[in-house]
This record gives structure tokens, sequence and C-alpha cells, in this order.
């Protein structure tokens, strides 16, 4: 009986290490966890931090497929620098897929997050082989299940920098709620000009 008090123990304890770890870790995405907080707990997280945001966002129109939350201000992202844009992607049940973030004059901030994801994650995959080449550079990390893309791109003006937090296991899905929104505007575009063609 003992032997296994003492094993239902470790097991919890370690259960609870495991939880607390994975708590932690996914707080580090700029204050969201993306595949773990709903629609609802991301827009507590906003009022919260008297960020500044828009609801009435979506993939196409279709905010019941595929809604999306536009931040024009909170503090976690501006600490970075003067934020372009940035966008909360969510999955057809509402939960966080996607956290992409855009700064402006920000070849300083390219700087500091690629020394800081390089220290944190190691060396990033470079997608296509020409990440370094040109005016564009793009650097891939991997966070257990959290795909991290770093963008800088000096065309034009202005350079810009994004980082993108995507929560991969919830791609299917997303896709697949995308897929349905094309098909309807396809449906749609047809039947408008159906007999005329």
């Amino acid at each position: 009986m003992k032997r296994i008090s003492a094993g239902l123990l470790v097991f919890l304890i370690t259960g609870m290490i495991l939880f607390s770890a994975n708590e932690t870790r996914a707080k580090e995405y700029l204050g969201f966890s993306p595949g773990v907080q709903s629609w609802d707990e991301v827009e507590l997280t906003l009022k919260t931090a008297h960020a500044v945001y828009e609801t009435n966002y979506s993939y196409q129109g279709y905010a019941n497929i595929l809604p999306v939350i536009k931040v024009n201000s909170y503090k976690k992202f501006n600490k970075f620098g003067q934020v372009k844009e940035s966008w909360l992607d969510f999955t057809p049940d509402r939960k966080l897929y996607r956290i992409s973030v855009t700064w402006e004059h920000a070849d300083k901030t390219f700087k500091i997050l690629k020394d800081a994801l390089d220290t944190k994650y190691g060396q990033p995959a470079i997608p296509g082989g020409i990440g370094n080449r040109g005016f564009r550079k793009e650097y891939r990390y991997e966070d257990r299940e959290i795909g991290i893309l770093l963008k800088f791109d000096e065309f034009g003006f202005e350079p810009t920098t994004s980082l993108i937090y995507t929560y991969t296991p919830a791609t299917p899905q997303y896709e697949k709620g995308k897929k349905m929104i094309e098909d309807d505007i396809k449906k749609i575009n047809a039947q408008k000009a159906g007999s005329d063609l």
C-alpha cells in the first residue's frame, strides 16, 4: 500500500511540475498563450492591461469561423519599439492560434529579438535557405508546439521587424476554416456571375 501511495505521490508531483513548466512557458509569448487561451481569456488579458484593441475583424469577414483581434496598443508589444500593426488570430473554436506583431523603424528591434531568440532556442532554420539574402530576412525557431518566425524587411524607406508565434497543432483546423471561407466566397462569386458567363 505504501509503495502505491509513494508512486502516486511521485506521479502527482511530476505532473504538477510539468503543468507548472508548461504554464510558465506559455506565458512567455508576449503575454499570451497560443493554443491555450480562448477569445474571452485573451480579451480579458487585453482589458486588464488597459490595451487598445478592436474585435470587429476576421478572416475575409467571417467572424463566426476565423475571428481576429487587432491590437492597437499593448504594453508588452510596445516595449520593443513603435508597433506598426499587431493581430491575434483564432481558430474556429475560438482558441488563440497566432500572435503577429510588426514594428516600424525596427533595425534595432530586429537585433534585440534575434539575439534573444538565438540565445533561448539556438540556431534558427532559414526558410528556403535564402533567409539572409536581399532586403528580407526570415528565421524560424521552434518551442515544442509553437512555431516562431522572425522577419526583417529593409525594403522601402523604413525597415520593419515582425515576430509571429503560431500554435502549430491547430494549423489543420485553421486551414480547414480558411478553405471553408474561400469555398463559400467562390460559391457566392459564381452565383453572382452565373448565367452571364
